[in-house]
């Protein structure tokens, strides 16, 4: 029995040391904590590499590190010079073909506001701006302006005002130092969209920048609600454009279409009002996706619906090169839906150049309602 108690001490004592020695951290090796296979993480933020030994300090060990080298290692680093988060880049400066493909490759991932921004904190740079941006970069929409008012009352009012006066809360009881720009001002009402942007990314005199704190499509709802209200100041109705005023229900229109192939008298066709094209191409403006990620949507509800999307132009220019423009025109919105979740078996796109036109050629606002997108079921 001694002998056998014996034997089992020196046993228990070896396993101990190749325990040991086996989760030693070494090299490219973390070691192991308590349990195998639980290694610490060997990233900058959780470890503290100790140079004498080409080892790593362990969880269990970190709290009795008295190592003012620990805190350099292991605290937030700032980004490798040249490179930019993930997230939400530049939406604002692409068309919608594009802007589709950043969206699907965005899935998941956290919108963080960043965009390459190239105007200098200067008077130049600010004209630049201004001189750049002389609209807003996203689509106007009433829900557009609604989240700008909230995003204004939350980050804006407080120094200029819930009127835009420049008479915020802080300005009242006396603890701003300077008064805030009064966006009713006339100068104000007058200047481009360019300089609201320029403010938010830089900031302005004792104003902190913004960037941080809206992404790029809040920062342009923003000065929507702004411009909004300095149109309601002259009397314009800033609305009147908006891309959701005559919004298409498309669940009930694709039951209106469906139900129009046993009804002779109904249309069997719907004009996409709000699909825009740079003049002269195909290239979706950003300003189309609003309509078009609705239709995608309503698609992929119903995925057994095939349908026709077609293009059409007026009769300017070469027969031939507006069947081609057509053409590509379909093609581009069929795209955009297959881009966003629609079924490429469920489509067909066709080019009609200008041989199905709705109204005149002979006036400009014929040929407006000729240059269209049309959409119907097969």
């Amino acid at each position: 029995m001694k002998f056998i108690n014996q034997y089992s001490l020196i046993l228990f004592t070896a396993v101990v040391i190749i325990a040991m020695a086996s989760c030693k951290s070494q090299g490219d090796y973390p070691g192991t904590d308590y349990m195998p296979d639980m290694g610490p993480s060997i990233a900058y933020e959780a470890n503290y590499y100790i140079d004498a030994d080409d080892s790593y300090l362990k969880y269990s060990q970190r709290k009795t590190s008295t190592s003012g080298a620990y805190d350099k290692y292991t605290r937030v680093r700032k980004p490798v010079d040249g490179t930019i988060p993930r997230g939400y880049a530049g939406f604002a400066s692409k068309d919608a073909n594009e802007s589709a493909l950043l969206a699907q490759d965005m899935v998941d991932k956290p919108l963080n506001g960043f965009v390459p921004y190239y105007f200098p904190y200067t008077e130049e740079g600010k004209a630049a701006a201004e001189a750049a941006f002389t609209s807003n970069q996203f689509p106007l929409t009433k829900y557009a302006v609604a989240k700008g008012k909230n995003l204004y009352n939350i980050n804006c009012a407080v120094c200029h005002g819930e009127k835009l006066d420049g008479n915020g809360v802080i300005v009242e009881n006396g603890a701003y130092p300077n008064q805030p720009a009064n966006f009713l001002a006339e100068d104000y009402i007058n200047r481009s969209e360019g300089l609201y942007y320029h403010a938010i990314m830089h900031g302005k005199g004792v104003m902190s920048s913004y960037s941080d704190r809206l992404s790029e499509e809040e920062r342009w709802q923003v000065i929507h609600y702004i411009k909004s209200v300095q149109a309601k100041e002259l009397g314009i109705d800033y609305m009147a454009n908006a891309l959701d005023a005559n919004a298409i229900d498309f669940p009930s229109a694709l039951k209106e279409l469906a139900a129009s192939k046993t009804d002779t008298t109904a249309s069997k066709t719907l004009v996409l009002n709000n699909v825009f094209f740079n003049t002269g191409s195909a290239f979706l403006k950003l300003s189309s996706k609003y309509q078009l990620d609705k239709l995608a949507s309503a698609l992929r509800a119903n995925p057994s619906l095939k349908v026709e999307i077609s293009g059409h132009t007026d009769n300017t220019g070469n027969a031939d090169s507006n069947n081609i423009l057509s053409t590509e025109r379909a093609n581009a919105v069929t795209n955009y839906l297959v881009i966003n979740g629609v079924s490429a078996a469920n489509l067909v796109s066709k080019g009609y150049g200008s041989s199905e036109p709705r109204d005149t050629n002979a006036t400009e606002e014929g040929r407006q309602a000729n240059r269209r997108t049309e959409f119907k079921l097969l």
